[in-house]
């Protein structure tokens, strides 16, 4: 009885941190866009997990756009689910890095998020690359009680692998994990040299999904809208069942004896590479 209650304790602490009623989390989205779309810039402000009405509406929030010099893209206000939303125009091809910031405000606090905006030929072909166990080491569950992920290795020759995959692959990384970790996430994947990618979470607020089933909804989103994906690399039977669902190659690092048949098993990075570029793109 007396573990259990320290147990709780020491989890309930991280979490009352983060119910300060003056800090908040503000997440800027990254995106996949096509050149003739125009684009709407998302960034989140919200309370701590434990907060009854995480959303906070009615803050000013400014985008930047951070490539060469910092330029103010302009100020707009969360709406009711604590989302703010810039119309800018179409991009050019590549990757267009971006950040939001609260704007002058004595209410809350929170760091400045930054994220990329994948502006792409929608005929290239992508590459769906799962983080925990599939790049990293890491148990998704435990990083919401770090302060950072340094403690987190890669997988050998994932970052290598994926940098020569993304010369002719478009990679997108799609994990479950929680949006709260997605500023942290990305520190880590550039730490690490792993090469220029959006990252995509799941958002809080939205159904507890499993992760089956949020990859599974995410793919035939991005089906639906015409993006070429091509193959799907992860870590467990889920994964392969949400990559094979739509059509794509599903390369799985896992010594599961309950994949699906046409889920491809491999035993590290050196592997799945030779795999990909021994197969013709159709």
């Amino acid at each position: 009885m007396k573990r259990t209650i320290i147990f709780f304790i020491l989890i309930l602490i991280p979490l009352l941190s983060w119910a300060d009623e003056k800090k908040a989390n503000l997440i800027f989205y990254d995106q996949i866009v096509k050149p003739v779309e125009k684009v709407y810039l998302m960034a989140n402000l919200r309370k701590g997990l434990i907060s009854v009405k995480p959303e906070i509406s009615g803050e000013r929030v400014e985008f930047f756009q951070s490539n060469n010099d910092k330029k103010s893209l302009g100020i707009t206000l969360t709406g009711i689910d604590g989302t703010a939303v810039k119309e800018i125009p179409p991009l050019k091809n590549g990757f267009h890095s971006f950040s939001a910031r609260l704007a002058d405000n004595k209410r809350y606090s929170a760091e400045e998020s930054y994220g990329l905006v994948a502006c792409w030929d929608h005929k290239k072909p992508i590459i769906i690359v799962d983080i925990d166990g599939t790049i990293s080491d890491t148990d998704n569950s435990e990083l919401l009680f770090k302060k950072t992920d340094k403690d987190s290795k890669p997988l050998k020759n994932a970052p290598d692998v994926l940098r020569r995959l993304s010369k002719k692959y478009n990679i997108i990384f799609l994990t479950h994990r929680n949006e709260l970790l997605l500023n942290k996430t990305r520190l880590w994947l550039k730490e690490h040299k792993f090469p220029p990618a959006p990252v995509f979470t799941l958002r809080l607020g939205e159904d507890p999904l499993m992760p089956g089933e949020y990859k599974d909804e995410k793919l035939k989103e991005w089906k639906k809208e015409g993006w070429n994906m091509k193959i799907g690399i992860g870590n467990r039977p889920h994964d392969a069942e949400a990559y094979l669902d739509n059509g794509l190659k599903a390369i799985i690092l896992d010594d599961d004896d309950d994949l699906p048949d046409k889920a491809i098993k491999v035993k590290d990075w050196k592997e799945i590479e030779k795999i990909i570029l021994k197969t013709p793109d159709k």
